[in-house]
Order: structure tokens, then sequence, then C-alpha cells
């Protein structure tokens, strides 16, 4: 599949900017052409007569002129298509799109039709000048566009082009790709005619079209550049848990209580699928990965978010670090930060082990007094802890929280109170493993809950900032993406001056490609972001 323009200039020089009315004036026509000169398109395309004021208005650009010939019917005899053209270039031209003789391919007169073509790209090319050949394929079948381009394969003008656009029809997908399928590198595709929003234009360049003819270069570059900067809402997934409560299960009216939802993940083990989309988080990334990550970052960068649900306390556990995680689970290691949003009175989690003995730890795994020998921290809504991977850690019963992390699924259970799971079975422990990674002897950032607007997190891949706006508050993205999860009311962001409405307890993927985002008055959001 061909590369899309990454950026608005890359897809500006796509276009023919174009107007080819009966009715032009002089009005109309620099109005062409400033449109162009501001865009940096990559030529305007015109009729004949205008060549010379279009060239003086273009001065000083490197946007090009492009004279439309025998336009738009093609009946033109050839001497004359011959004189037009040369006519053409004297004045200035830069380029040539002629119209074929449509009654001679209707006809099969192949000899005629490559006769035509090859005298006219040859007078194109002895001036230097690129020659573009106009099919109108509304008017001829599938088998007759496949012999005119296996004409153009042999003879090699520089485009075959589909359309004038002022035929019973424009530009299909359909004859781009059967186009391009036949020219292959040898002749490039123009898609022209009927062009005039930017899922039609990206159609059309990802089935093969190297330029694009259109009228609606500027309602198409918006388009693009909306699509660049909006934030990806996306929908939720549910994971069940032994130990799941109901609060957000109840608030999403689920089918049964999940201890976890998945709000963020292009993981393996799960992907979000965007919401009005028929794309998953992880096929947007894999779609433009600068662009959606940020150059040169990749999964190993991506972080995940979830909300935690805990009825009952988790068990103990630990995360690799990369390298252990790669050579044991072909999987990244885990850090991961927790923000409580509501805990009832006396919540506790585990973070951290009083002793860093591992002897004396194995010991307590195996006589069941293992609970001795771990950090509680009592916690209430608003408080923040950082779980670097190697931590013994636990989120206790009774609270409610949403999780930041590395992009990993892999968790070594330490100890678990000798629960059963759903089918009466004790659940199996990671011994060996855990111990491999654990180091007992570190310690967790905590911060205390307090309602203002602030850097929270101390980890070396990733901040997490806990945002109160109290006014807008715009945030840069300097060419990495970032993650907002609304913790507070229903709220709104905004991207490339367009808002967009984020709803209590949804999480958004804003992509490296959006300049910034500004977090509406009133929010109270995580906004999470990567180092890079």
């Amino acid at each position: 599949m061909p590369n899309l323009p990454k950026t608005e200039h890359e897809l500006a020089k796509y276009f023919d900017h174009t107007y080819l009315k009966p009715d032009a004036t002089d009005k109309e026509m620099k109005k062409l052409c400033d449109e162009a000169r501001a865009l940096d398109t990559a030529m305007v395309a015109i009729n004949t007569a205008w060549t010379i004021p279009c060239k003086e208005w273009l001065k000083g650009t490197d946007v090009h002129v492009g004279a439309a010939i025998s336009f738009p019917l093609g009946q033109s005899g050839l001497e004359s298509k011959l004189f037009e053209c040369e006519q053409a270039i004297k004045d200035g031209c830069d380029e040539i799109d002629y119209v074929i003789h449509i009654g001679k391919a209707k006809m099969h007169d192949w000899d005629y039709i490559k006769e035509e073509m090859e005298k006219m790209t040859a007078i194109c090319h002895r001036y230097d000048i690129p020659c573009k050949v106009i099919f109108e394929n509304c008017y001829l079948t599938k088998d007759e566009i496949r012999r005119l381009s296996e004409i153009a394969k042999e003879v090699k003008p520089d485009y075959i082009k589909t359309s004038t656009g002022f035929g019973t029809g424009g530009a299909t997908v359909e004859d781009v790709a059967l186009m391009k399928s036949v020219v292959g590198d040898d002749v490039k595709v123009k898609a022209a005619g009927g062009i005039r929003d930017w899922p039609t234009c990206k159609a059309m360049i990802e089935a093969g079209a190297s330029r694009i003819g259109t009228s609606s270069s500027i309602k198409i570059l918006e388009q693009f550049r909306e699509e660049q900067e909006k934030p990806y809402i996306l929908e939720p997934i549910p994971d069940y848990t032994i130990w799941g409560n109901d609060i957000l299960s109840k608030f999403r009216h689920a089918d049964k209580n999940y201890g976890t939802w998945w709000e963020v993940s292009a993981h393996p083990y799960c992907t979000n699928p965007i919401k009005g989309s028929d794309m998953t988080l992880q096929e947007l990334i894999d779609s433009d990965p600068d662009q959606m990550l940020g150059q040169g970052l990749g999964h190993h960068e991506m972080l995940r978010v979830a909300f935690l649900d805990a009825k009952d306390a988790l068990s103990i556990q630990v995360h690799p670090y990369d390298t252990y995680a790669a050579e044991h689970e072909n999987d990244f290691g885990k850090d991961e930060s927790w923000y409580v949003i509501d805990a009832v009175p006396g919540a506790k989690l585990v973070a951290g082990t009083k002793t860093s003995d591992p002897d004396t730890l194995k010991e307590a795994v195996k006589n069941g007094t293992l609970e001795q020998h771990l950090i509680y921290h009592d916690v209430k809504p608003g408080d923040y802890i950082d779980i670097p991977a190697g931590t013994l850690h636990a989120l206790g019963a009774g609270i409610f929280a949403i999780e930041v992390g590395t992009n990993s699924n892999t968790t070594y259970r330490f100890y678990d109170y000798n629960r059963k799971d759903a089918n009466g079975n004790t659940r199996p422990l990671h011994l060996e493993k855990s111990f491999d990674v654990a180091d007992f002897a570190r310690k967790p950032h905590v911060v205390e809950a307090k309602e203002e607007t602030r850097v929270l997190s101390d980890m070396p891949s990733y901040t997490v900032t806990e945002v109160y706006a109290k006014e807008d508050v715009t945030y840069p993205q300097n060419g990495t993406y970032c993650l907002i999860s609304n913790i507070g009311d229903d709220t709104s962001v905004e991207t490339g001056e367009k808002e967009y409405e984020l709803k209590k307890f949804e999480s958004c993927f804003i992509p490296a490609s959006a300049s910034c985002v500004t977090i509406k008055k009133g929010a109270h959001v995580l906004y999470s972001k990567v180092k890079g």
C-alpha cells in the first residue's frame, strides 16, 4: 500500500488545484492561483487560454501551471491537439493534461489511440514537460480501461488520468486500482473528478494515485488537518476477576461485576475499539506509528490505562523488568501507577516489604506469615502511588482506582491468601519468577491527595499529571502522543480548534500529529504522557 501523506504540505503536493469552468473570469483564476500559492499545491489545472496570466500570478513559486488540451471532449483532431499542446508550452505551461479521442477508444481503434499518445507524449518530452493522458473512464468498459493502460505502459507518458470531471462520472477507487495494476511503476496515475473530501482522496491514494485533480483542495486539507488532530475516544474492555466490585459495572450497566476495565490498550492481550470506527487502537497505531505515537516510538512506549474496582484485596504480585520479560515472556516489563478515585474508610494497599531479605520472605510465604512483612499504606480518594517493576504490591479491598502503566500484561502472583477461584481451585503462584525479578529494597513513590493541578508521577518512561482545570489548560504535544482519562464529570477536550466530548470515566488517545490539546474549564482528568 502506498505511504499516505503525513503532513498538510505533503498532501498539498498531491493536488492539481483545478478551475476549468467555461465561465471563468480573471477574478476566479486569480483566486485559484492565490489559493495554490498559499497551499503550495503541485499544480493549477486550467484551460489553455489562462496559461499566460496564471504563469504570471504564480511567479516566484514552484506551483506548476497545467494546461488542459482538447478539454473536456477529446474530439479534436490529432494535429489540432498537437498544435494546442505546443502553443500552451510556448505560453509557459509546465504540464499537459490531454483528453484522448474517446470515440476512437470506443471503436477500439487502438492504433489511433497509440499514435495519439505517442505524439502527444513526444512533444511534451521534447520540452521536458510531463504528459498526462485523460481516459474519461465513465464512458469506457473495464476491458477498455485495461487496454488503454496497456498502451500507456508501452508508450510511457508520465501519468494516466481517470476523468475530466465533466463526464457522467468521476474517479473511482476500482478504476484507479485497475489502472495502477496494469502500468505498475512505469506510469503514474492521476485521479480526478468528484474528489471533494479527504476520505475519498485518501482512498484514491491508497488505491495507487500519485496526483489528485480537485477543486476542493482547501476542504480536503481542512478535513485532513482535523483527522490528524482529533482525539480517539476508546471503547472500554471488561476483564472478569474474582475480586471485582460493582462501582463501574453498575455505572456501565454491565452483565456482572468486572474487576478490571481496560480503557487504553494496544497490547496483544487486548486492544480497545475506537468509538465510531471499525478500527482498533492497535490497528490505528500500526497504520502510521510515527504519526500516532511519535517519531521513533513503538509498542514498547505505548502506555496502558485500566480501571481497577476491588471488592476484595488483589493478590500480592510483582512485575518483571524489560530484559527479564523479553527473555521469559516475549513481553515488555511493567511499571505502573495507581490513582485512587474512591476508597472505603480504612482502605489499604500493599507496596513494598519491611525486609529486603529474600530468604525471610521465602520462609514467610511457606508458613503463611507473609502479611506481617508487607508495607501497608492507608489510602483515600486522590492519593497516588508509583509501583516500579520489581516492587511487591497489591490493591486492597474497597478501592476503586485507575492504573497507568507500561505496555505489558505480565504479572507474577507472589501470594494469594490461599483463595480459591470460581471453580474451587487454589490459584497458582509464580514464586520462582517472582523472586527472580523482585527488588525487596525498593520503596514506592507516594503522593498525598490535593485538589490542584500537578505532576504526580516519578516514573522513568512516563509522567502522569492530575488536572483540575480551573480555566482551560493547554498542553503542547511536542511530537509525542498523550492519553486523557476523565475521572470527573462529563467534560470536553479541544484539538485543532474543535471540541470533543469526553464523558465521565472515558479515556482518549491523542496522536502525536496533534499540535496540542486543551482540557476545558471544570474538567478533572489524568493526563498521561510518554517521555519518549
